[in-house]
């Protein structure tokens, strides 16, 4: 089968914790799976370790696919040689059964008065609260005040080894750009911005973004992690306009 051959699905949000069915936690152990495999593939590339995610419960997963603020696309493998286009909703049995090539996670949105991710803090945790401190439940969209316009943050993007250079990543990258831009057309957004952080050293991803329209507008000193494995990181920042139609 040719290596360029997957389809772009999105994650379909799962039920509470306090109700999980089956289907659910089979998709959360996939996604924890995959998760260690792009942290043991390229463990320089994450805020995390691989230690430190092997470590977390499935519930801690599953959890996560409950959010409404947090779309997470995947690249299946398709069954024939041809690459769909566009991206498509799947249900947990689909995702369970085939081979993921490759993953992102668009976070947001959250209003441009509250700032943007920086590399200090977690994204995921950053990009996912509500006004009250509390991880977003209800669906993006609502009870936003937009007239400065709407941040968005692309996180964790993964692209197994063997799938690599054939622009796979990309693809994620513009098919979460594409998903921020139509929320914030639907709720009347005057701008849209989009950040992603990468370490200053990855060239081959500070490239793919720059592709994408990214541009750099800082440099920090990434402190996720403990002070002995921190990284100096470039945080890019892609601005986008929207008005509503």
């Amino acid at each position: 089968m040719s290596p360029t051959a997957f389809r772009i699905v999105t994650i379909p949000i799962l039920s509470d914790v306090g109700v999980r069915e089956v289907p659910g936690t089979r998709l959360a152990e996939k996604s924890r799976d995959f998760r260690l495999l792009a942290l043991k593939s390229s463990p320089n590339a994450f805020a995390s370790t691989y230690e430190e995610e092997s470590k977390r419960s499935i519930e801690q997963t599953y959890e996560r696919l409950t959010n409404s603020k947090a779309v997470q696309f995947v690249a299946l493998k398709c069954e024939d040689e041809t690459t769909e286009q566009g991206v498509s909703a799947a249900g947990p049995d689909e995702l369970v059964r085939n081979e993921w090539e490759g993953f992102i996670v668009l976070l947001g949105p959250q209003e441009s008065s509250d700032g943007g991710v920086s590399a200090s803090v977690n994204p995921f945790h950053l990009m996912t609260r509500t006004s009250s401190g509390e991880h977003e439940k209800r669906k993006p969209g609502s009870s936003y005040q937009v007239d400065a316009g709407l941040y968005f943050h692309l996180n964790g993007l993964f692209v197994r080894p063997a799938a690599r250079g054939h622009g796979l990543g990309r693809t994620l990258v513009e098919a979460a750009i594409t998903q921020a831009l139509s929320n914030s057309q639907e709720l009347g957004a005057s701008e849209v911005i989009v950040t992603i952080l990468v370490d200053e050293w990855n060239t081959t991803a500070r490239l793919l973004y720059e592709s994408c329209g990214f541009v750099d507008i800082a440099k920090e000193t990434y402190r996720q992690q403990a002070q002995e494995q921190a990284k100096a990181r470039v945080a890019l920042r892609m601005e986008l306009r929207c008005t509503p139609e």
